[in-house]
């Protein structure tokens, strides 16, 4: 249980980062509000989900999101090396229903609405199951 804690905690502490502001235009942050996921995705390593943003910024990112895999429901945040609408790094962390994850993989844009996820999930589900999981996910914002 004391790794649990320990994740948790880096998961909080990474929740109060302050993201820098690129004076993001009102019309931007209500763009693409809502994503479609299929494959083991970093946003919960849902295997079929979806995501709604509630916040967002250039390089930052707090979700909700919904799907079949160990989270089911629950609460993220996600952090964009570069931009969150290009290609870039993404740290991510979500704690759902049943299970917390944090991970790190590359976002590539197909084209403005389509991104591929590859990477890797750690976490644990159903509170005692733990691993690392891969993420090769296709994302469709709308």
């Amino acid at each position: 249980m004391t790794v649990f804690r320990l994740r948790l905690a880096v998961f909080l502490l990474l929740a109060l980062v302050p993201a820098p502001s690129w004076g993001v235009t009102q019309a931007e942050l209500h763009a693409q509000q809502l994503s479609v996921l299929v494959g083991p995705s970093p946003y919960g390593w849902n295997l079929v989900g979806v995501r709604k943003d509630l916040y967002t910024d250039r390089q930052t990112d707090l979700f909700a999101t919904a799907g079949l895999g160990p989270i089911l429901v629950g609460l993220g945040g996600a952090v964009f090396l570069n931009d969150r609408s290009g290609d870039s790094f993404v740290v991510s962390g979500v704690a759902g229903l049943v299970g917390i994850h944090a991970g790190v993989s590359y976002q590539w844009k197909v084209n403005p609405t389509d991104f591929i996820h590859f990477g890797l999930h750690v976490g644990s589900w159903y509170w005692h199951h733990e691993g690392v999981l891969p993420i090769v996910a296709w994302e469709h914002r709308l």
